[in-house]
């Protein structure tokens, strides 16, 4: 793909925007990967000689997909990123601490151990044999445990419900409906055009296909087959409910993120005309939600800069056209992963990164990242207070909602899981009534992490 265009005003040669390449990108998608001539005239088909098949292409070694080739340079790119980042505050910070005595020596063996983790380089094997034997003994547990991972993976969606308002996940839920309709239908039409809810969510690294196998591929530190783990994923419609559940939490905190923008900037306002304005118990959980998300007053508004003149806020206001500030996307991406959960070194505990435990681990990272996300929220926002005398009924409210509706799915999937493996013969789950439902429904949405697993141990036969 060139990099500079001839723009067709001035005539004059221009770096392509970032607009433009995601044209290209998605006009190759929308045409069996493989670039149109009339892709907006923005670039012609390349024209090469013909040359030989070489062994390595017919034996399928060779990746000729454009759309899998420039996702996983994408997630690449971003992992690469991100790694250069934390490497870069650990090298400026740790000798400094080290040098006042502030960082213990286990506690600086302890960051390298997790900057190893993630990626991928935790006490790994020594031999090659070990690693390729423990890769296809992975892949092998993957395909035997998530058959039927697409009905559990529809419980998702109602987390938004515990950190967002009611209305927020009705629009999510309502908005991303809408958009996977106008995806299905580029099967037939191809060139329909992107809503803008649409791009948003494929501004950000989570609207990729290809983030599926980075959160299952690596939950124990070794990698699985990805060729065929991908094509499992797709079959067993696992990659279509999760992005799908992800651009739930991403259109609903959009539009939370949006409400709460300008509410905080509305009161701003008002407040240089009155400074003796009190904060309103709105504003408070409006800057609570933004805090938790990245967003704070210091990095939304430039000092001097009238608050109406921001990005930040013109993209909520809607007047800002194009990708969103990288601000804004860093902040929807957190907003996902809180929700849509993707175990790493950071919310699991480091044994799990370790390849020599990675059949023991496995899937396990699930449960203590929904326990260490949701379950420790819900502790601190609803169990602490009633501890000290006080009862906060809207998050008693939004989560005992998202808990109901999370355990009715739960419920509803044992059944139908139920009855696909034994159809009309007797099952453990049959024999049972009543509480014994209820209690398997909110043992298994994990929302006590580390306990679900023992539990179960505890009542094996």
């Amino acid at each position: 793909m060139q990099t500079e265009v001839v723009d067709s005003k001035t005539k004059k040669k221009r770096k392509r925007t970032e607009e433009e390449a995601n044209a290209i990108i998605d006009n190759i998608r929308g045409n069996d990967n493989v670039q149109d001539k009339k892709a907006e005239g923005l670039e012609l088909e390349q024209k090469k000689k013909d040359e030989p098949i070489g062994p390595e292409s017919k034996a399928g070694l060779v990746e000729r997909n454009v759309k899998r080739i420039v996702d996983r340079y994408i997630l690449q790119a971003s992992q690469r990123n991100n790694i250069a980042k934390i490497k870069k505050i650990i090298d400026t910070n740790a000798p400094i601490l080290q040098a006042n005595n502030q960082l213990k020596t286990w506690e600086a063996k302890r960051i390298k151990d997790i900057y190893d983790a993630l990626q991928n380089r935790y006490n790994p094997y020594k031999t090659e044999t070990l690693n390729k034997a423990a890769r296809m003994m992975s892949t092998y547990q993957y395909m035997l445990t998530l058959p039927l991972a697409a009905l559990t993976a529809l419980s998702e969606p109602f987390i938004v419900l515990s950190r967002l308002g009611p209305q927020h996940a009705i629009y999510g839920i309502s908005r991303a409906t809408a958009n996977a309709f106008r995806q299905a239908l580029r099967s037939i039409l191809p060139r329909l055009k992107k809503t803008k809810s649409e791009m948003e969510f494929r501004s950000i690294l989570q609207g990729f296909d290809g983030t599926l196998a980075e959160r299952l591929g690596d939950i124990a530190g070794v990698s699985v087959s990805r060729r065929i783990t991908d094509a499992f994923f797709k079959a067993t419609l696992l990659t279509q409910v999760t992005q799908f559940s992800r651009d739930i939490a991403a259109q609903a905190i959009t539009s939370q993120m949006r409400s709460d923008i300008k509410l905080i900037t509305s009161k701003a306002l008002q407040r240089q005309k009155n400074p003796k304005l009190k904060r309103t118990l709105s504003e408070v959980r409006a800057k609570k939600r933004l805090r938790e998300l990245g967003l704070i007053d210091n990095n939304m508004f430039s000092e001097g800069q009238p608050l109406t003149q921001s990005d930040t806020f013109k993209w909520a206001s809607g007047e800002l056209e194009g990708t969103p500030p990288a601000l804004i996307r860093s902040a929807l991406s957190k907003g996902v992963d809180d929700i849509i959960m993707a175990p790493n070194a950071i919310n699991r505990p480091l044994w799990m990164s370790d390849p020599h435990l990675a059949l023991v681990a496995q899937l396990k990272g699930f449960m203590f990242a929904f326990g260490s996300k949701v379950g420790m929220r819900m502790y601190r926002e609803v169990i602490t207070p009633l501890y000290k005398g006080r009862i906060p009924a809207n998050e008693a409210f939004k989560y005992g909602l998202a808990l109901t509706m999370i355990i009715a799915v739960s419920l509803a999937v044992k059944e139908l899981k139920d009855e696909i493996r034994y159809g009309e013969e007797e099952s453990p789950y049959k024999r049972k009534q009543g509480w014994e439902h209820i209690r398997d429904g909110i043992i298994s949405s994990n929302i006590f992490g580390p306990a679900t697993p023992l539990y179960e141990m505890l009542r094996a036969n």
